[in-house]
């Protein structure tokens, strides 16, 4: 399966990072929150790690790093799962609503392995493999047939930039995945994200403008497969006002882009705030259920001090299909502390939404 955007543009972000010092503190983190919407879901964001060793719960998905590094480039070695809502098969959507019909609970453990060398001016290439099986159940309005247990492999190429306020990634590869009745596919896919979150000042105000993009193409692809697009959480590609993963595609571009303004020093301990008002832009096909194109206009806030922070992000849809009675809105909301220990957090930046951070 592919990795929802925030977890491959935080592997991104790792891959460039520089190796930890021996001897390491322990860092954690801890985030509550969810998106509201005509179909509302919570999220739960925990973890440890020491030096090159991460364990992590995304609401019910334990995931298990190794990730040693050096100044060459760096490894990762990773074992997950979830226990329920993988892909979020739970919450399918159909004509502007959400539809139980097609809804599945969906189990799966698996793991990947990479690795990515560091090249000049923050470029970097590598290569990544994973191996995932996928168990499907009944949910109480499931209307078809439950699927038969699916396994999915991976092999990808891997190429990307970080700087400061600016991150951006590729990855073109293929999926190999097996039907449950003997027979089984091969799907080709290229995808990527670019985020340019630049550090800019007028005085003591940060003002500075966020531009974000993602896209991506593939063939051959069933449900297992598709991009998840919509919503305002940081698991998928993004589109403010509509539900979370309101649409299933093979091919897809998506653009977000707005000013940010605030202050305070996201390195201190004192208060600081960024308010980002922003537009979505995406257009989407190939996949299960509407395809076209559709706008969303949204604004993001967060307000935190040291490790602790506060998210509120929400939008509008003026144009998409809606059924009677199911809104065009969706508002996401997170609490928590940030990656760091008792001394404050890991980074000197604010982190912001998609894996990204917000200007300082």
């Amino acid at each position: 399966m592919a990795a929802p955007p925030a977890e491959t543009a935080e592997a991104a972000e790792t891959a460039a990072a520089p190796a930890p010092p021996r001897g390491a503190p322990v860092e954690w983190l801890a985030v509550a929150g969810g998106q509201i919407d005509a179909d509302s879901h919570g999220d739960v964001n925990l973890g440890v790690r020491r030096g090159a060793w991460t364990l992590q719960l995304r609401t019910d998905a334990p995931e298990l790093t190794w990730a040693p590094s050096g100044e060459r480039g760096r490894a990762w070695v990773t074992v997950r799962g979830h226990a329920f809502a993988a892909a979020m098969y739970i919450s399918p959507w159909a004509g502007g609503a959400p539809d139980p019909d097609r809804a599945l609970r969906a189990s799966s453990v698996g793991g990947e392995a990479g690795w990515v060398g560091y090249g000049p001016g923050g470029l970097y290439a590598g290569g990544r493999a994973s191996l995932d099986g996928v168990f499907f159940g009944a949910m109480p309005e499931t209307a078809f047939d439950v699927p038969s247990p699916r396994a999915v492999a991976t092999l990808d190429a891997l190429v990307g930039l970080w700087r400061p306020g600016l991150s951006a990634w590729m990855r073109a590869g293929v999926d190999f995945t097996d039907d449950g009745a003997g027979g089984g596919r091969r799907a080709p896919h290229l995808a990527g994200e670019l985020h340019w979150t630049p550090d800019l000042h007028v005085g003591s105000l940060a003002l500075a403008p966020r531009v974000e993009a993602w896209a991506g193409l593939a063939g051959n692809q069933d449900d297992l497969l598709h991009a998840r697009i919509g919503g305002v959480n940081p698991w998928v590609v993004p589109l403010a006002g509509a539900a979370w993963a309101e649409w299933w595609a093979e091919d897809y571009a998506a653009v977000r882009a707005g000013p940010t303004v605030g202050v305070g020093d996201p390195g201190a301990r004192s208060l600081g705030v960024r308010v980002s008002p922003f537009v979505d832009l995406a257009a989407f096909g190939g996949g299960t259920g509407d395809q076209g194109h559709a706008l969303g206009l949204g604004v993001g806030m967060r307000a935190w001090r040291g490790r602790l922070f506060a998210d509120v992000t929400g939008g509008y849809a003026p144009g998409i299909a809606r059924q009677a009675g199911v809104g065009r809105g969706s508002v996401w909301v997170a609490v928590g502390w940030d990656w760091g220990t008792a001394k404050g957090p890991t980074s000197a930046a604010a982190p912001g939404p998609m894996g990204t951070y917000w200007p300082g």
